[in-house]
């Protein structure tokens, strides 16, 4: 029996802002019609509405809020991931594509859309005959325009199949509600109350600087009377969960740019867009590369994206402040040693936002989290204003950082499916420290940890291992007693307290002294079988044999031996390797704990991070080198997918394959939100799928053409330098003849 095809509706607009008329009427239209799913798609350029527009980010933020409790509904961000205008056709055919063939589209409108006396009839949209080959058309009423009217109109475009129904509208518009806020009059049950937390919060509609009227707010917020505290008593869980969302806003707010202000790293970056005001403002692209990958085995070039959420949140995890950008502007040229500022560049960007919050007019794509992608391709593309883009670099090419740690940790992931992390806080701080967890776990899903703040933080991705360590056995030594009875006694009482252990060995002799101690207390506690033994030093593979095969001597069914000395994808195999060797059998008892390995190599140099100049009011641009690898790309740069190969090409070009980049930042508001599991499923999808890349036609033409430049220029220069230098060599020999 064939499998009923699945019904997805498409709901777009620009939902600025969603409201209850919304809901109700795709509520309507999905029951009435049996529809699987309704995806409401927020217009992130809408070619029919663009002046005064609230950004895309913060609508489509309320529509995420607004359906969430609705199983049946989702938020689509599919048209923010795309640049240019938003035109339906295009967002059904990628939806096409994402979906496959066992689904069938339809597009939810309001028979506005059908009215002939509208200038924006759907029979003029973008693409109109494809769309509507693609999609039937289901309409609610709007306004006055009644079922009979709208069946009439309907008659007007043949080539659409069109069903109409009927449905309470309730009459509310979006600008109404603008309208209302901007009065200080109730919104209640026009938006639900999600939407609503967001307009006052983030302040819509307001003109800017003007208060929320305080009647307003009052309304708004009003509580009712609270019940006997005796009779609710708050759920445990809600404290952890209102702790743990005010940790990671702060790890995230930690990594915003010294609170916003706009001193870079690099000094040169406000002294160059001084000197040269015209370049700082004109369009531009740059791109991020690894230029080199891991020195490891099994790396085989190959590279895994990680680390967006700390990253990004260096420089848009919230808006800039104007008094901010105006008092660095007041040091700069004034104050500093280089007295120099960009201001045609600030001023530029002063001048298109109101308010005292500042988004830089910056786009970014690049790979999502989880991608493999080999050294040497672009993982992230960078567009607007050059000088604006240009401060970015010192915090964007700390990428390399995370995806250092997720290829390391795929690494571990293809030599074990199980290890534990205990060294990461070799970090230089604890937001470096969770920001390499995070990203382990993107690379290879590695869940064990010795850090109980990242338990805390996200308790769906790890979970904390603790057991005795040298300093609670070095507590009990005394001269008065034998150092194995001290260890001894240190073992017995950790294990009486904790039921179990993994007993560390070695503070007198792992191979005699700690040896007999471990069979002691492990035989001595019969009602646990989680008591194993833990290796640290010494040769690791001979005692991981020694401690098996005594522990089955002694009649002790195989426990867990954790080994931690200078633990890597290398030990792993050599160490696995060598017991299977030595005891006929698979090595499924022994347990990695990779340490310092975490921190090795983690360096901008270890995978060469650059960060180049690609394009210039769209004239590709390159950096030569006389490094043989290190010359850039020129482009407003994509990477595609084919089968095995990645294609690097412009923006401008139309790719037969998958398009591997996603939008990240949308006139530097954060778009991309992907759930770490997300990224690591990709991870395991991707990783050894790709083996070379290429250039596109395009990008390889102004490749060649610009070397073919350079090529005879430098000819042209090494003829005019040796020509110089014969001159000169004559010239002194025909000085030196006259002088004898």
């Amino acid at each position: 029996m064939k499998k009923p095809r699945l019904k997805i509706g498409i709901y777009g607009g620009k939902f600025d802002p969603i409201h209850t008329g919304h809901l109700i009427c795709a509520e309507w239209t999905r029951e009435r019609f049996g529809l699987d799913k309704v995806l409401f798609v927020t217009s992130a350029n809408p070619p029919h509405k663009q002046s005064g527009v609230l950004d895309a980010a913060l609508r489509h933020e309320m529509v995420e809020a607004c359906v969430e409790p609705n199983c049946y509904f989702e938020a689509c961000d599919i048209e923010m991931k795309r640049e240019g205008p938003s035109y339906m056709l295009d967002t059904v055919k990628e939806l096409m594509k994402q979906y496959g063939e066992d689904v069938e589209f339809y597009l939810l409108i309001s028979a506005e859309y059908l009215d002939p006396a509208n200038p924006w009839r759907i029979d003029k949209w973008h693409g109109a005959d494809e769309l509507l080959s693609l999609c039937q058309l289901l309409v609610f009423p709007r306004d006055r325009a009644g079922l009979k009217k709208i069946k009439a109109w309907a008659r007007a475009i043949p080539q659409a199949r069109i069903q109409a129904l009927t449905c309470p509208t309730p009459a509310i518009s979006s600008s109404m509600i603008r309208e209302m806020v901007r009065k200080g009059e109730s919104i209640w049950y026009m938006v639900t109350t999600e939407v609503w937390h967001k307009i006052r919060d983030r302040r819509h509609y307001l003109a800017p600087g003007a208060p929320l009227p305080d009647r307003y707010y009052e309304r708004c917020t009003a509580t009712k009377p609270q019940k006997d505290r005796a009779m609710t008593k708050t759920p445990e869980f809600d404290r952890f969960a209102a702790k743990r969302a005010a940790m990671i806003d702060e790890f995230y707010s930690r990594m915003f740019a010294l609170g916003g202000f706009i001193g870079a790293t690099d000094t040169y970056k406000r002294t160059m867009w001084h000197a040269v005001p015209d370049l700082a403002l004109a369009p531009s692209t740059y791109h991020l590369t690894m230029r080199k990958g891991l020195p490891e085995e099994g790396a085989g070039d190959q590279l895994i994206m990680a680390g967006h959420e700390a990253m990004l949140a260096q420089w848009f995890y919230r808006p800039l402040k104007r008094a901010d950008i105006e008092l660095a502007r007041d040091w700069f040229l004034n104050q500093s040693s280089v007295r120099a500022f960009p201001t045609a560049l600030w001023d530029h960007i002063l001048a298109s936002q109101v308010g005292e919050d500042i988004y830089l007019p910056i786009d970014i794509w690049g790979f999502p989290g989880g991608q493999t992608f080999l050294k040497g391709v672009p993982n992230l593309l960078f567009g607007g204003p050059g000088g604006g883009i240009s401060y970015l670099e010192p915090a964007m090419c700390r990428y390399f950082a995370p995806i250092i740690q997720a290829t390391k940790a795929r690494l571990v992931k293809e030599a074990t499916d199980r290890d534990a992390e205990f060294g990461l806080r070799a970090a230089v701080n604890e937001q470096a420290n969770l920001v390499l967890l995070l990203a382990r776990y993107v690379g290879g899903r590695g869940r064990l940890t010795s850090n109980d703040t990242a338990e805390f933080m996200w308790p769906h991705l790890f979970k904390s291992i603790g057991t005795i360590g040298h300093e609670m056995m070095c507590a009990n030594q005394t001269f008065d007693k034998p150092l194995g009875q001290a260890e001894r006694e240190m073992m017995d009482r950790f294990v009486s307290a904790m039921g179990s252990a993994s007993l560390l060995c070695d503070l007198v002799d792992a191979t005699t002294v700690g040896l007999e101690n471990a069979l002691s207390v492990i035989k001595g506690h019969p009602e646990t079988q989680r008591v194993g033994v833990r290796v640290d030093s010494g040769n690791i593979e001979e005692q991981c044999v020694l401690y098996f095969q005594r522990m089955k001597a002694a009649g002790i069914e195989p426990r867990t031996i954790v080994f931690e000395d200078e633990v890597n994808p290398e030990t792993i195999r050599r160490v696995y390797g060598f017991f299977e060797q030595q005891t006929g059998i698979e090595p499924t008892m022994l347990f990695p704990g990779a340490g310092g390995y975490w921190w090795r190599l983690v360096h901008r140099d270890t995978v060469s991070a650059a960060f180049k100049r690609s394009s210039t009011n769209g004239h590709p641009n390159v950096k030569f080198s006389n490094t043989p690898g290190k010359e850039s790309l020129g482009g407003d740069l994509r990477v595609y997918g084919q089968d095995d190969l990645m294609v690097v090409a412009d923006a401008s070009e139309k790719i037969d394959g998958e398009a591997l980049y996603v939008k990240l930042v949308h006139q530097g508001r954060i778009v991309y939100h992907e759930d770490f599991d997300q990224q690591a499923d990709r991870g395991d999808a991707t990783w050894g799928k790709y083996k070379k890349f290429v250039l596109s036609p395009l990008v390889q033409e102004w490749q060649e053409r610009f070397q073919a430049m350079r090529a005879a220029e430098v000819a042209e220069a090494q003829k005019r330098l040796s020509s110089s230098g014969r001159r000169r060599r004559s010239s002194t020999g025909s000085r030196r003849k006259k002088a004898s």
